[in-house]
């Protein structure tokens, strides 16, 4: 089992997680939290208490924006652990294809699969013109 965090600005993580769980029911292993509002050290201690809860399982942490806050502090605070993948630019489709691989499948291998998947989950419907 492969745990994960999702964190960005305002609402955006909860509400993927809760568009998460109304396409593929309750998820366990997956915290998802807000920056609003919070210092960069509050946000450490999130990231930090979330993987203490998720214990010695390898980690991905989704974020919502490259070169944002939440990718900066991540990134900073796990650049070290040899267990932790990050994804920036997280959407639906990726987190769809993170709940149905993150059991039977290696984190490079699902890093892998669940970058692919969010480049994928991108399709333009109907250029204008």
């Amino acid at each position: 089992m492969v745990g994960a965090i999702v964190v960005g600005h305002g609402q955006f993580a909860q509400g993927l997680l809760s568009a998460l769980e109304q396409i593929v029911g309750p998820v366990e292993c997956l915290d998802a939290f807000s920056t609003q509002g919070k210092a960069r050290a509050e946000i450490e201690s999130l990231v930090r208490d979330a993987r203490r809860r998720l214990g010695d399982m390898p980690l991905l942490v989704f974020t919502d924006l490259q070169g944002g806050c939440s990718t900066t502090v991540c990134g900073s605070l796990l650049r070290s652990e040899q267990d932790v993948g990050i994804i920036c630019g997280v959407n639906l489709p990726l987190l769809v294809r993170y709940v149905q691989y993150r059991e039977k499948t290696s984190l490079p291998e699902l890093y892998r699969r669940l970058v692919e998947a969010g480049v994928e989950g991108i399709k333009g419907l109907k250029q204008p013109g």
